[in-house]
């Protein structure tokens, strides 16, 4: 069975260990920052048909903060490859393609906001929690 494990920035020494582990194939995002330090996330040409017809492992740790939204991002750009959502502004390739399910599993090394898995006191959030359904919205 062919699997792609996909990296994060923060994460991408145990995804290498993982798939070579498993006899699977290590992909890692392309990752960078804007110079007003947002984060921009990119799956590189080569590897976008492994993630349209193998299984998906994501693996990306959610600390610091920005993890949260660099794994966000790229659990959103691999759920429009799988649904076939192409389009670009520069029509560059195709702009749909067929839609193959979506066949991701997202493993987090290190879960951040996991210590607040309950409510202390009155007029917390449940972070460990909010942060959960965040993600698996995007699974």
């Amino acid at each position: 069975m062919h699997v792609a494990v996909v990296s994060s920035s923060n994460a991408r020494a145990i995804a290498e260990e993982l798939a070579a582990s498993l006899g699977w194939r290590h992909i890692p995002a392309e990752s960078r920052r804007f110079p007003d330090t947002e984060g921009y996330v990119r799956m590189p040409e080569e590897h976008r048909e492994a993630i349209r017809t193998e299984p998906v492992v994501v693996v990306s740790n959610t600390f610091p903060d920005a993890g949260i939204v660099e794994t966000l991002l790229l659990l959103d750009l691999i759920r429009d490859l799988r649904a076939g959502r192409m389009e670009n502004l520069r029509n560059i390739g195709p702009q749909a393609m067929d839609d193959v399910g979506s066949g991701v599993i997202l493993a987090i090394p290190y879960y951040g906001y996991a210590r607040q898995d309950k409510r202390f006191k009155p007029g917390e959030p449940i972070s460990a929690k909010a942060i959960g359904r965040l993600l698996a919205a995007h699974c």
